[in-house]
């Protein structure tokens, strides 16, 4: 195992606003550019040098140089970061524009980069004193300009050698040639609005887990950050507000900032490395594959449990007050709709049943009235249309046997006296035109007929008017005395009777008036009136179910409303319940659901439809189901939503109350970087995966995404194409900390 040196940049913040950009310079003593390295990282200890970062609106400035010495050429390493594309300015010129202090200017032009991101020109200042730089990034069609800070020019090496050193700030180093490796980007800590409310807020990528403390990491250069510790406070889209740890302004790394966590590791620790000849490989049975992307089911484990399905849930509460007469069913007990469960004696049910009965009874003794009255009206109606054709006494006296009650006797009269005074007139009237009878007569005669005339018309009219009233009358009668019944039988249902129910009473209302002889048993086989009398008895055998059906009047069922099982019972016999008393309930157990508790921070990532499968450590058998339901409210004690799946349970080894787990399969995921979770190894509380270069196997740090029980997403710490053990790491794991005493140590710098 090789070791290397700490390496800490001793490195100073000198925070300057200058046209809206930010602005971070860094001096070094002890860090010169060397030319020949072409790098800008490999220096010297021969003099002093400045370090800048600037954050323009689309380019990222870090610039390195020495400490400048008028009319002497010096080099400027100045590394040009795409703020957008996160990627190092590859081709194309940066011009370099000096102005001194009266508003000269001159122009350097560097036309390519020495290599990706590092431009290296040589500048030379004419004279000391205070000098803007200005560098001018053409980009398209367009010219991005970045103002440097104002620059000091010494004018003799004394000078510059006598300059103060800055106070010094330990960081952590992670150069740039690394961070344009992978997406790299730093953002201003802003106000951002948080459940409208204004808040000191980052991006939730820059907070990285360390250990269940939240951290994030500062840049203080262009490779140098540091670490901060945060207490953080609200989250809404993306962001969280920072309620300690970071300033307005500052600027922290939200994309691959669990980059520099693993750099800050690196740099106090070390690599692993376990070097393995040939013949151990072989022997350990270590195999190696290319890391590259892959697609795995992503599930999310969520408790639950077992209850009923509510909607086949029913609570039996009796309509009616009562006695408990009889108890049929128990706990436990199958039943079907409609089955009696127990029986209660209730004087509000007797009572609505003798109403009931009553009007029944009513219903059948007024309807001869409503017959007779129609009989009358059709008789009568017979006898005025007979009337109109002037019939004979004796054609009348022929229709006596129709009823007509007393309208009869009215018209026969009133049409008799008609008749009479009829003939009359007409014999007076002749008598009086053969001049035998006198005017006076004939006159009397003639009275008399108009009189009797227009007293049989009234009659007639009187006797049809009188005859529609009494059989309007009938008739309202009876269809109130229907509306009674009918009032009276809804009652009945409304107390919690079935049509069955309330056909059976109709049948006990028409056999009411059945009489019941009790007669001594006759024991001989031969007696033929004996057997006639037995015939008899078994013609009207529905007589004893009514003298039944007459003691147990007042009795009234409590049915199962559907098929089920009753799992609760609050019923003795000859106790009293009442309207409100909960006697039974009954469960339909053919299905079940299962309540899911999801908490608030994964609530997003359920929907209806997904796929589940319940397990528990009890007897439940592993079952299948699909989310039916999820609840739109977060509960404010347990800080959870519901979401339910509705299980087939016609076996019954689901049983309500059971506690489960349930996995969800939340997506089918794509991830750049996928690896088996059995290859991972926890190494100093840190997640590794084992990769083989030139030292060896390298045990490398890396932050995990989403999992499943078999497949793991890797986020940072490990690039596709590189060659990962695949098989028997733990080997590994145990030669490491076997060689290093159960710790490791690493090689190399972290760049």
């Amino acid at each position: 195992m090789k070791y290397t040196k700490l390496i800490i940049t001793t490195v100073v913040i000198l925070a300057i606003a200058f046209a809206g950009w930010k602005i971070v310079s860094t001096y070094d003593s002890n860090d010169v550019n060397t030319e020949s390295s072409g790098h800008g990282h490999d220096h010297s200890n021969e003099g002093k040098s400045s370090q800048i970062t600037v954050w323009g609106d689309r380019f990222e400035i870090f610039l390195e140089h020495p400490f400048v010495l008028a009319n002497t050429p010096t080099e400027f390493v100045t590394h040009v970061t795409d703020r957008m594309t996160l990627e190092p300015r590859r081709n194309g010129n940066v011009d370099f524009v000096l102005t001194d202090e009266s508003g000269l200017s001159t122009k350097h032009v560097e036309k390519r980069p020495a290599r990706d991101g590092i431009y290296i020109p040589k500048l030379t200042f004419p004279k000391s004193g205070s000098w803007k730089v200005s560098l001018i990034i053409p980009l398209g069609e367009k010219e991005h300009i970045v103002e440097l800070p104002a620059l000091r020019v010494y004018g003799t090496q004394a000078e510059i050698d006598h300059a103060p050193l800055p106070e010094e700030i330990a960081g952590i180093s992670y150069l740039k040639e690394q961070q344009w490796k992978i997406p790299f980007r730093t953002e201003a800590v802003k106000q951002q609005k948080i459940l409208s409310q204004s808040v000191i807020a980052v991006p939730e990528l820059a907070v990285v887990d360390d250990g269940g403390s939240p951290v994030a990491f500062v840049q203080l250069s262009g490779e140098t950050f540091e670490r901060r510790s945060l207490e953080l406070g609200k989250k809404e889209n993306g962001f969280v507000q920072v309620l300690s740890g970071l300033s307005e302004g500052e600027y922290v790394t939200t994309i691959s900032a669990y980059a520099v966590m693993d750099a800050e590791h690196e740099m106090l620790h070390g690599d692993s490395i376990v070097q393995l000849s040939e013949a151990d490989i072989k022997k350990f049975g270590i195999e190696v594959d290319l890391a590259g992307s892959g697609e795995f089911e992503v599930h999310l484990s969520v408790p639950g449990e077992i209850t009923f399905n509510t909607n086949k849930l029913a609570h039996i509460v009796p309509a009616v007050p009562g006695i408990v007469r009889q108890v049929v069913k128990n706990r436990g007990d199958t039943v079907v709709a409609g089955e009696v469960l127990a029986w209660l004696e209730s004087t509000k049910l007797g009572g609505a049943k003798v109403d009931y009965l009553a009007k029944q009874s009513e219903i059948s003794c007024c309807s001869i009235e409503l017959t007779r009255a129609q009989e009358v009206s059709d008789n009568t109606i017979n006898l005025l249309e007979t009337l109109k054709s002037s019939p004979s006494l004796e054609t009348l006296r022929n229709m006596n046997g129709s009823a007509m009650g007393m309208n009869r006797s009215l018209l026969v009269s009133s049409y008799a006296e008609y008749i009479f005074a009829k003939e009359t007139y007409l014999r007076e009237k002749d008598l009086y035109e053969k001049k035998i009878s006198s005017k006076e007569d004939y006159l009397k005669a003639d009275s008399a007929f108009k009189k009797a005339d227009a007293q049989y018309v009234a009659m007639r009219d009187s006797v049809n008017f009188e005859v529609y009233l009494n059989l309007m009358e009938a008739k309202r009668a009876q269809n109130t005395r229907l509306i009674e019944l009918k009032a009276a039988e809804q009652r009945l249902y409304v107390l919690g009777l079935t049509t069955e129910d309330v056909n059976d009473l109709a049948a006990l209302s028409k056999n009411q008036g059945t009489p019941i002889e009790e007669e001594e048993e006759c024991n001989d086989p031969n007696c033929t009136e004996c057997a006639a009398k037995a015939l008899a008895k078994g013609q009207d055998a529905d007589i004893s179910d009514v003298r039944i059906t007459n003691e147990k009047l007042a009795w009234y069922p409590i049915r199962s409303p559907f098929e089920g099982t009753i799992i609760t019972k609050h019923i003795t016999l000859g106790e009293v319940v009442k309207d409100d008393s909960e006697v039974f309930v009954v469960a339909d157990l053919n299905t079940v659901w299962v309540n899911l508790q999801v908490h608030q921070k994964d609530i997003g990532l359920i929907r209806k439809g997904q796929k589940v499968m319940i397990s528990s450590k009890s007897s439940v058998p592993e079952t299948k189901g699909v989310i039916d339901y999820v609840e739109p409210v977060v509960d404010g004690k347990t800080r959870t939503s519901l979401a339910r799946v509705v299980l087939d349970n016609t076996s019954g080894q689901l049983r309500p109350g059971t506690f489960i787990t349930a996995e969800v399969l939340v997506e089918k995921r794509k991830a750049e970087l996928v690896v088996a979770k059995d290859i991972l190894q926890d190494m100093d509380d840190k997640t590794c995966v084992f990769i083989q270069n030139d030292h060896g196997f390298e045990a490398h740090p890396v932050a995990i995404g989403w999992s499943n029980d078999k497949y793991v997403e890797i986020v940072s710490g490990l690039q596709a194409g590189e060659k990962i053990v695949t098989k028997n790491s733990f080997r590994l794991k145990a030669e490491l900390e076997k060689t290093a005493g159960g710790g490791h140590a690493g090689h190399g710098h972290v760049h």
